[in-house]
């Protein structure tokens, strides 16, 4: 599927942070989700089924198959995320256009996680930076 191959291109390039990569993983996770919720099919897959349904043939295994792949995939990619969904929080570094707005609350987490690993961070500077 190229959305795989595009997104594990993605997360292997050097450089990748955390935070991207739950950022990927969760784009991924909602395209499954939504392929399944449409019943989405390629068109090279319907031509394919149409031209067996038209010879005779019964394609609704093949197509229950399908709905049951995205089923599967979402779940396994769901296990994946739980792995690293405790640094969720660092997800506001990236800086997406889907963030809409940027508050304290938004680092407070992350600064506190980076505190008990004795980095420390300016939150002042922090926030003055994300906004100005």
């Amino acid at each position: 599927m190229p959305l795989f191959q595009s997104k594990i291109q993605a997360i292997e390039k050097e450089g990748v942070t955390i935070a991207e990569i739950n950022c990927i993983l969760n784009a991924t996770l909602n395209a499954l989700k939504s392929r399944k919720d449409e019943n989405f099919k390629s068109l090279t897959v319907i031509r394919l089924l149409n031209t067996l349904e038209n010879n005779g043939t019964s394609t609704d295994n093949f197509k229950t198959e399908i709905l049951d792949l995205y089923v599967d995939l979402t779940a396994y990619l769901e296990k994946w995320i739980k792995n690293i969904e405790e640094f969720s929080f660092f997800r506001w570094m990236i800086l997406q256009k889907e963030m809409k707005s940027f508050s304290n609350s938004d680092s407070a987490s992350s600064i506190e996680f980076l505190s008990k690993l004795n980095i420390s961070v300016d939150d002042v500077k922090l926030f003055d930076d994300t906004k100005f």
